[in-house]
Order: structure tokens, then C-alpha cells, then sequence
């Protein structure tokens, strides 16, 4: 929360935390090592689960499947002398490729593994931590080949790489759309069906819904600072003008609503439990405990109503 802003200033959160900004500089940098390397957390944790899936080397499995994607992950910049890494990809961007990178390596590996004739057999005087990693070393090496031949190929098509190939690939078909409702209404289809699989929605979709609505949401600022109003904006269909005016009651999917109904007239207790412990931050659109708590993910009944309502809604809007 910005110590300036509306929220802080109608809690007088300036009154009760007079050090609100120290302690905002203090627990900020949590987002360094949580949601901002989400991409490095999910490779590991995918190709680990298939791995114990596949009653292989999990630990091993999931190392393999961070080099990989290090492998395949965005070329290096060297600015006078200095080598650079973006890290831009670490985070929600690079979530597509991490998951693939790791299906890839967990299903190769876990295959491989299985394999007597790929296996290194240490002797019993050698120390057991050693012997496991040279029972799998022959799958490791194959991999790294593997990706590293894959990103030979995809930088011969996009020098950028692979991160940077998937990212325009995703974001060309939407990045001409223009600032209109059926824009609004489809990014927010996009990012509430990633929810239905688990995926954090809009922070998936971010890098593309800024790239389109970010111009446009300038200009409006421009007009508001011109004419002291913006009554008349030249974009009045944007993002935040529509989805999150009018479709983002309690967060994604409009559950604010589910949550009231569920008080009226659900007669589940666990359903009724869910709805007082996410009520509170359902409010501030934080609706986590709802998505994963009834839950909405992967719910076929909860999930129609979870994507249709938002984009009535700004149908309404609009």
C-alpha cells in the first residue's frame, strides 16, 4: 500500500503505522526471491513432481531441469565489458517456457533413467551422495545436449531466444487488437481460464495487457491533465476503465459476489467456512483462498460463472 494512497489514507493506516513506508522498504524485497523467480520455482517443482511420479530421482531431475532452462533462458548482454542477464523471465514471463522446459526434462529423464544401460554403477567404497549423481549422470548429459541443441535451432529463428520467441508468439495475435471491449473482454478470458488451471492469471497475462493498454491509458492521462475531466477520453475501453471497474469485484472472476451468495443462501458448512475466512480479503481483491479453497481450479461446475460474469460485466460497463 502507498502511504499517499486512497486505500492508506481512508484506514488511516498513516495514523497507526507512522513508519508504514520503512516497513514497505524493509518487506519489499520479499517479491525478489517469491514472485519475482516464480519461473525458477516452477521448473524445479514440475520436473520433481514427474520425476516422483515416475519413482525416479526427483532431486536430481528437478537441478537438471533449472540448467535446462537456463540453457534455453534469454542470451547474456555484454555492455562494455559487463555481461548482463534480464531478468525479466525469472518471473510470471517466464512461466510458459519453465513449465515446458520442465515436462520436457522430467518426462526425458525419468525415461532415461529407467534405462540399466544408461546407468553408472559406482563402487560400494564410494559415498552414496556421490554414486546417485553418477547413476543418472549419462540422462543429465543427454539433456543439457538435448536443450542445448533446441536453443542453437530457436536462436537461429529468434536471436533473442526462446523466452523472447514464446513472449511475441503470445503476444502478436493480441497486440493488434486495439484498445476496444472485445480486447478487454478476451484478456480477461485468457487470465481467468490460466486461473481454472492454477496459473496466477494476471500476472501471466501482464506483460501483454500493459503492452497494449499502457498508450493508450498515457493519452488518457494527457486528456484528464488537458480538460480536467475525462469525460470525453479517447480511450475510454481500456483495462482499467472496464475490467477493473466493473469485472474485478473481490479479484478475479467477480467472487465478491460468490461469497455473498454463498452467506444467503448456501446451507454447506464448508462452503460457508471458505466464505469467512475470504471474505476480509476478498474485499481488497485478494481472492486466493476462494480460487484454491472451494475451489474454482479445475471445478467444472464453479468455473463457467468464474469466466462468463466477468465479461458480462463489462459488457455492462461498457
Amino acid at each position: 500500500l502507498s502511504p499517499d494512497g486512497f486505500i492508506a489514507k481512508i484506514l488511516f493506516l498513516g495514523k497507526i503505522f507512522p513508519n508504514l513506508a520503512d516497513a514497505q522498504a524493509v518487506f519489499s524485497p520479499v517479491m525478489q526471491g517469491s514472485t519475482n523467480i516464480m519461473a525458477i520455482l516452477i521448473v524445479f517443482l514440475v520436473a520433481r513432481n514427474l520425476a516422483i511420479f515416475f519413482k525416479q530421482d526427483d532431486l536430481l531431475c528437478g537441478l537438471t531441469a533449472i540448467g535446462a532452462f537456463f540453457i534455453v533462458y534469454t542470451p547474456y548482454t555484454v555492455i562494455d565489458d559487463v555481461t548482463y542477464m534480464t531478468i525479466k523471465f525469472l518471473g510470471a514471463q517466464g512461466l510458459f517456457v519453465a513449465i515446458i522446459v520442465a515436462i520436457i526434462t522430467g518426462e526425458v529423464f525419468s525415461r532415461l533413467a529407467r534405462s540399466p544401460r544408461l546407468m553408472i554403477k559406482m563402487p560400494e567404497q564410494v559415498p552414496p551422495a556421490v554414486a546417485r549423481s553418477f547413476k543418472v549422470l549419462i540422462p543429465v548429459i543427454i539433456i543439457t545436449i538435448l536443450f542445448t541443441v533446441i536453443n542453437y535451432l530457436i536462436t537461429l529463428v529468434a536471436p533473442e531466444g526462446l523466452n523472447d520467441l514464446v513472449y511475441t508468439v503470445i503476444q502478436a495475435p493480441l497486440k493488434d487488437m486495439g484498445t476496444n471491449v472485445f480486447s478487454v473482454i478476451i484478456i480477461g478470458l485468457v487470465s481467468n481460464l490460466l486461473w481454472v488451471l492454477g496459473i496466477h492469471g494476471p500476472n501471466t497475462v501482464a506483460a501483454i495487457r500493459d503492452t497494449i493498454f499502457t498508450e493508450p491509458n498515457l493519452d488518457n492521462l494527457s486528456y484528464v491533465a488537458q480538460h480536467g475531466s475525462a469525460w470525453g477520453a479517447p480511450y475510454p475501453a481500456t483495462w482499467a476503465g472496464l475490467n477493473d471497474g466493473f469485472a474485478n469485484y473481490g479479484g478475479s472472476g467477480m467472487t465478491l459476489g460468490l461469497l455473498i451468495a454463498i452467506f444467503i443462501a448456501s446451507r454447506r458448512a464448508d462452503y460457508r467456512d471458505i466464505a469467512k475466512l475470504s471474505i476480509a480479503p476478498g474485499i481488497f481483491n485478494i481472492n486466493e483462498p476462494v480460487i484454491f479453497g472451494l475451489p474454482i481450479v479445475l471445478n467444472p461446475i464453479m468455473v463457467i460463472p468464474f469466466i462468463i460474469t466477468p465479461a458480462i460485466n463489462t459488457l455492462i460497463g461498457y
